[in-house]
């Protein structure tokens, strides 16, 4: 306590400093995508997908103090607003439905954050903002390799959660920590109608150095390497529809991960796996994902980039396998630029993806182009 209230003091009595900093992105995307053995009104999709428009405002008043405001508007969702029963025989017997859908955007509030810092190397963050379970979760949205996060995370991992972390890092980023405390609300698999708290906590080690999450980072060029492995550990109550609680579920999720990056050249691997435990049923839900990827980015702005992942869903009682593969390259039109900070200010990209439902025996392939406008 009279460290915080040393530390505000200090704060206060400092010369102000405020400043506004506002910066986005702007991520047009489409899609095409063809799944033969699907019914002949879904056989061939296109559209939208991945769009989205990001406005970050983020600033330090106080010598200690940060915030950050991160809005980020996605492609429009078609949702059912209404079902009505029609009776089209006027006979007194409901025989056909009625189904009227409306588009809707969701997730525009992806951090909306407040940072104290009392020292170099330690910080505690609140407010809602990326559950840095993984790697790939703490990239920025406009970071990202390829147009979205691999599959198994967004399986197996929610982007956002209402919480409060401590972050800690010893000189040069060799070390790195994060324990926490998330609502753990948004996580997949969790209803509106349980209640339970998610505690995380999360080391990475790179022995020559930080290694930024950025994954297309123009400024990368020293060579890097990291190991790192988190967990998240979430008890929580169901209650059925009255308010009475029904059953307690353990839900734990961890992930190890691996990155490298060399003169260009960019490697990382994660896995996933998470293990939940009912006290009705007593039957262990268990799934486990993983994923690779890779990208080279050469002296002429072309950057090849792929990646492949897995996801087992539901082992323990009906397996349900799952695997993805994509492979294409993004252009940097701006990579010659004299300062070097903005030369993936603007890229293009142009991605094939397919997707094998192991246990259906179904494919979905599709291409997908897109390209990220960056501002400040």
């Amino acid at each position: 306590m009279m460290l915080l209230l040393g530390a505000l003091g200090s704060a206060m009595a400092a010369t102000p400093a405020p400043a506004l900093q506002i910066s986005g992105f702007v991520q047009p995307s489409f899609l095409v995508q063809v799944a033969p053995s699907a019914v002949p009104r879904d056989a061939l999709t296109f559209g939208l997908r991945d769009s989205k428009v990001g406005l970050t405002f983020a600033g330090q008043p106080l010598p200690q103090w940060k915030y950050k405001a991160f809005l980020s508007i996605g492609a429009p969702t078609s949702v059912v607003r209404d079902v009505t029963f029609v009776d089209t025989n006027d006979n007194g017997f409901f025989n056909s439905i009625g189904i009227s859908r409306t588009q809707v955007v969701s997730d525009i509030v992806r951090e909306i954050s407040v940072t104290w810092v009392p020292t170099s190397g330690f910080q505690i963050r609140a407010g809602q903002m990326p559950v840095p379970l993984t790697a790939t979760a703490q990239s920025a949205d406009a970071r990202l390799l390829f147009p979205n996060r691999a599959n198994p995370n967004r399986r197996l991992l929610a982007d956002d959660d209402l919480g409060i972390l401590v972050e800690t890092a010893t000189p040069r980023g060799i070390v790195s920590a994060k324990v926490g405390v998330f609502n753990g609300r948004n996580l997949p698999g969790r209803r509106a109608s349980e209640r339970g708290l998610a505690y995380l906590a999360r080391v990475e080690i790179a022995p020559l150095g930080e290694l930024s999450y950025d994954e297309v980072n123009p400024l990368r060029s020293e060579a890097r390497f990291s190991l790192g492995a988190a967990l998240i550990w979430n008890p929580y109550r169901v209650f059925d529809n009255v308010g009475f609680s029904q059953s307690r579920v353990n839900d734990v999720r961890g992930s190890v991960s691996a990155r490298l990056s060399l003169v260009g050249f960019t490697l990382s691997a994660e896995a996933l796996h998470r293990y939940q435990l009912d006290s009705l049923s007593e039957r262990p839900v268990i799934a486990t994902g993983a994923y690779t990827q890779a990208s080279w980015k050469l002296p002429i702005a072309l950057e090849p980039i792929g990646r492949v992942g897995w996801v087992a869903e539901d082992r323990s009682f009906d397996p349900r396998n799952t695997i993805w593969g994509a492979g294409g390259f993004n252009l940097y039109p701006a990579f010659g630029a004299v300062e070097e900070s903005r030369r993936d200010w603007i890229r293009f990209g142009l991605v094939y993806e397919v997707q094998r439902r192991v246990t259906e025996g179904e494919t979905i392939q599709g291409a997908q182009a897109f390209a990220v406008v960056r501002f400040e």
